[in-house]
């Protein structure tokens, strides 16, 4: 008799999915990444999906904390935002990234962004309790 086909877990993608509209655009980007298109987003709507995400994430790693002891489930996130000085897609992905590295480094389960050329960072911080 063959078994039920199981539904997956909870997981990283299926929460970008669920706090995501319908009409943003998410994928893959290498191993551990995922890299989501904002459509009609600016600096505050971008910065209020990166922080819900990453406390989603959080909140996953609380629920899934009995099945995996010891082991702590956060996300790092790094924006950027397509404007004039973006020469390319491969410009705009290295913003994001060099946004994503400063987030890791400065203690990870956080937001930052680098917006365009400008010189100023913008940073949303999530306090570890």
């Amino acid at each position: 008799m063959s078994q039920p086909i199981q539904r997956p877990g909870p997981s990283p993608a299926g929460t970008l999915k669920k706090v995501s509209r319908p009409f943003d655009h998410m994928g893959r980007f290498g191993g551990e990444e995922f890299i989501v298109i904002l459509n009609d987003s600016g600096l505050s709507k971008a910065l209020a999906y990166g922080e819900r995400v990453r406390s989603e994430i959080e909140h996953l790693g609380n629920l899934l904390s009995d099945r995996f002891p010891g082991l702590k489930l956060t996300v790092s996130i790094g924006l950027s935002k397509y404007g004039p000085d973006i020469e390319d897609q491969e410009t705009l992905i290295l913003k994001a990234d060099q946004a994503l590295y400063r987030a890791k480094n400065a203690g990870r389960n956080r937001v930052e962004t680098s917006w365009g050329s400008e010189a100023q960072t913008q940073r949303k911080v999530k306090n570890d309790n």
